[in-house]
């Protein structure tokens, strides 16, 4: 069981990932397109950000989906625990090889040695995204943050996929999947996790619950 200070921390750090994810989203697109050195070190700060911000969350979840079915639910934890840590230390790699460019020797194109590829950033976060949705549809969470977290799932392992394909971003299916997960799904995951995490949401869900039981009592008794 976890205190309501706990729910109401874990609410407030959905929507500061939301707000991270998304400023994460463009700042990198914009690096992408344009190469500027700011966006390049606000990315990847952000990157690291994210992940450290996010661990919150995923415990919130866990501690909500787990009693659907406790080894699944560790599973997905496990798995997400693993991207946002990797997704950390690819922000920090970046940033370590940003600050001393002149001491790289390797190949600007060269897999991150941290996260090839964004295989924790991507591939990782985007299994651990669609096995919580299947658990958290199980726990009977809001259905659409099943639904949202599967089909961000997808779009994540779609740029992996690309990523180690085609190497270029600007491919335009690994761009749409990029957009689709970074910039819309991700961050609406957050805002609808936020709002389900509240104290008071769940107790307005559980409350329902009482009147008939107080009711069964007062027939057992009369």
């Amino acid at each position: 069981m976890t205190s309501p200070l706990f729910d109401r921390t874990a609410s407030w750090m959905a929507y500061v990932s939301a707000a991270v994810a998304l400023a994460y989203s463009l700042s990198f697109g914009y690096y992408v397109r344009e190469g500027d050195r700011w966006a390049q070190y606000t990315s990847s700060g952000l990157l690291m950000a994210g992940g450290i911000i996010g661990l919150p969350v995923l415990v919130a979840i866990y501690l909500r989906v787990r009693h659907a079915d406790e080894g699944f639910a560790i599973v997905a934890l496990v798995v997400a625990l693993a991207a946002a840590l990797g997704s950390v230390l690819h922000g920090a790699h970046d940033i370590a090889v940003f600050v001393h460019p002149d001491k790289v020797t390797t190949a600007a194109d060269y897999p991150n040695f941290t996260d090839p590829r964004g295989f924790s950033t991507f591939a990782l976060f985007g299994l651990g995204m669609i096995v919580l949705a299947g658990m958290s549809h199980a726990a009977a969470l809001p259905k659409p943050i099943a639904l949202v977290g599967a089909l961000t799932g997808l779009l994540a392992i779609i740029v992996y996929i690309g990523r180690v394909t085609v190497l270029d971003p600007k491919r335009w299916w690994v761009a749409i999947a990029a957009i689709g997960a970074g910039v819309v799904g991700v961050p609406l995951w957050n805002v609808l996790v936020g709002r389900a995490l509240r104290p008071a949401h769940a107790m307005a869900v559980a409350q329902p619950k009482a009147p008939a039981a107080r009711n069964a009592s007062i027939s057992v008794v009369s």
